[in-house]
């Protein structure tokens, strides 16, 4: 930084007024020295008129002198004493005068005073000369002699004196004029040299100050900004080009913003208004990114889920007949679709005492299929508490020390356990043992939850199977049996038929209460994206949630739905039309559990006609499902005791031609 940069416009502006009043002292000094020697001059001009005044004086008394010398009567030394004193005062005068500085800086007045000298040196010998008898007919031509000889040129030299002062005068006051005239000509010169270098100076930097402002407006300064030629603009260049870095500093935190990037490094001051209101506008977006990530997590939970179900629900039909080859599909498919280590199965088991215990119906660990010969009696170890407590048991870190712990997965110990009840109409038909040396998430294990009742309904089903298989085999043996056992089947048939029957009528009469409740009990409003916009209390409740909890949520947050399927997308395009939709949906609780709504979607429409928003009557439909869900179990039961009946009529047939 040079001194220009380093030295302050102020001092600057301060230096500037400092050689202006230098100059005009100066300029004043100059022409207070000229008219000082111009009126030393004037002084000196007086005083020579005043020493040559005594000439006249002089010539007086030589006069006198002359009368006195004819004249007796008259004291001539006197007169002559008188005359000495005024030469010598004369003398001295002009010997002063020879002195002054402004006389000796001449050319030709010292030489004029010397003449002058001489001319009274000659008048005091010319007095001294005459003698005191002197005829009175020579005193005439002595005082015209004196005259003539001496006082005329004495006046010529006063006259040439006085002309050479008046040149010298001249002179001095000529040259002192042009002195001040150069004096001030540099002055303003240099004055107006200095403003304007510096007025330069001070509009380039007030251009590139506007040239900046105007970029800064259009958005468009990338280039920093150099100010010199002053302290305040360096300054000012310095703050000016720290507010465009910090401007391309939140023009990269912005980039990052938008490119989804970490952006917890930039940090704006206190006064900053724009810089905070950027990391608000950052922490809401953060927000809002999280916020999207955990729905998409939650989207992806539950996708997970509805894909899990379908493929055990898949799994449990394959395989009708094996129950235990079944038990190692479902456990196997489990721990795999799990990520897990380990998984047990057990099947509760009853003697002729009624006395029950768990037996390992299947076990798989390690990408294997293992053989456990395992039991467990109902309070015995933790499958026997799970089954006789009919809750389920999760077991967070487990400590490797903890010996206390018997488990049915074998002598290693996992980190964590998991027993789930398998329950058929509350009654405990197995319990699922899952370990694993990871923690098991909350979907997980609310996944793990829901299949349980259906691996228990598929594992019944199968053993029913086998059990089924067991009696016709034993009926080809004992043909009386058999008889009996067909009047006991049909009997046990029409049995099944009136029940069926009976279960009918009770799902008419269910269908038409539930039709009532669907007209008059829960009620909702959706907006045209499927958002909840308004719903009533009854709804709430059976939502088991606040208000705050559910409006605002999109519909497929709550019913078990992939929200991005075609048909998914076609409902809702369905009642944008108008068109007014009744379906059984199953809603999933924020408990968990899982119920069933038959719902009637009606589109209301604004003034111009348009579809507005959605209302949503809809009825708890749960009961009727489960009840379904048991005459269609029912109903396959009754069928396969039919074509079990059938089968046992064409063997009886087939006995009675052999016989």
């Amino acid at each position: 930084m040079n001194f220009f940069e380093r030295t302050s416009v102020k001092i600057r502006y301060l230096y500037l007024i400092l050689v202006i009043i230098i100059f005009t002292v100066v300029s004043a000094l100059t022409f207070l020295h000229t008219l000082h020697s111009i009126a030393a001059l004037g002084e000196l001009k007086k005083e020579v008129d005043t020493c040559f005044t005594d000439i006249h004086l002089l010539d007086h008394q030589l006069a006198d002198f002359g009368a006195a010398l004819t004249d007796s009567s008259q004291d001539v030394a006197t007169i002559r004493q008188e005359i000495f004193t005024m030469c010598d005062d004369f003398a001295a005068a002009m010997a002063l005068l020879k002195n002054e500085p402004l006389i000796r800086d001449t050319d030709t007045i010292p030489q004029h005073i010397d003449l002058v000298m001489a001319g009274i040196t000659g008048i005091k010998k010319s007095v001294s000369d005459l003698p005191a008898d002197a005829g009175p007919g020579n005193h005439g031509m002595v005082v015209s002699g004196l005259h003539n000889a001496l006082i005329d040129p004495l006046l010529e030299a006063h006259a040439t004196i006085r002309e050479s002062l008046y040149q010298a005068s001249f002179l001095q006051q000529k040259k002192y004029t042009l002195n001040l005239v150069f004096i001030l000509f540099i002055s303003i010169t240099a004055l107006i040299l200095m403003v304007s270098l510096t007025e330069i100076s001070n509009y380039r930097n007030i251009r590139q100050i506007l040239d900046f402002s105007l970029d800064l407006e259009r958005g468009d300064r990338k280039a920093k900004i150099r100010l010199t030629s002053g302290r305040e603009f360096v300054e000012i260049s310095r703050k000016l080009n720290s507010f465009l870095e910090k401007q391309s500093e939140k023009i990269r935190f912005l980039r990052t913003i938008g490119e989804g990037k970490d952006h917890s490094s930039f940090e704006p001051e206190s006064a900053d208004i724009l810089g905070n209101e950027i990391m608000v506008m950052a922490g809401r977006l953060r927000r809002s990114q999280e916020e999207e990530t955990n729905r998409q997590a939650e989207d992806s939970r539950r996708n997970w889920t509805s894909e899990g179900i379908a493929q055990f629900y898949e799994l449990l039909r394959s395989e009708r007949e094996n129950v235990r080859e079944l038990a190692h599909l479902v456990i196997q498919k489990l721990v795999t679709y799990l990520h897990i280590e380990m998984g047990t199965l057990f099947l509760a088991m009853e003697d002729e005492q009624k006395e029950r215990w768990l037996e390992t119906i299947a076990a798989y660990a390690y990408d294997r299929r293992k053989y456990i010969n395992a039991t467990f009696r109902f309070g015995e170890g933790l499958p026997g508490t799970c089954a006789l407590e009919k809750e389920k048991i999760y077991m967070n870190d487990i400590p490797e020390t903890f010996s206390n712990i018997i488990s049915g997965t074998g002598q290693t110990r996992p980190r964590h356990a998991l027993l789930v009840p398998l329950r058929i109409r509350e009654e405990i038909f197995g319990v699922l043992e899952l370990a694993s040396f990871r923690a098991l998430e909350k979907h997980e294990l609310d996944f793990v939850d829901q299949i349980a009742d259906s691996i228990a309904s598929g594992l019944e089903a199968v053993r029913n199977n086998e059990r089924t298989a067991l009696l016709l085999q034993q009926s080809r043996d004992q043909e009386k049996q058999l008889r009996q056992q067909e009047e006991e089947l049909r009997i046990n048939l029409q049995m099944l038929e009136s029940a069926r029957e009976e279960s009918l009528e009770k799902e008419s009469e269910i269908s038409g209460i539930l039709y009532a409740v669907n007209e008059s009990s829960m009620v909702a409003e959706y907006s045209t994206t499927g958002r909840f916009t308004q719903i009533n209390d009854k709804f709430l409740e059976f939502l088991e949630a606040q208000g705050d909890m559910v409006l605002g949520k999109h519909h497929s947050e709550f019913a078990v739905i992939d929200r991005h399927t075609d048909e998914y997308k076609k409902f809702w395009e369905a009642l944008k039309s108008g068109e007014i939709i009744n379906r059984d949906e199953m809603f999933r609780l924020f408990s968990g559990k899982e119920v069933w709504l038959r719902q009637t979607y009606t589109p209301v429409l604004n003034e111009e006609g348009k579809v507005s928003r959605i209302l949503n009557i809809a009825s708890d439909i749960t009961t009727m499902k489960k009840q379904q869900e048991l005459l269609n179990r029912q109903d396959a039961e009754t069928t396969a005791l039919q074509r079990e009946l059938e089968s046992i009529r064409s063997e009886l047939d087939r006995l009675k031609k052999q016989f």
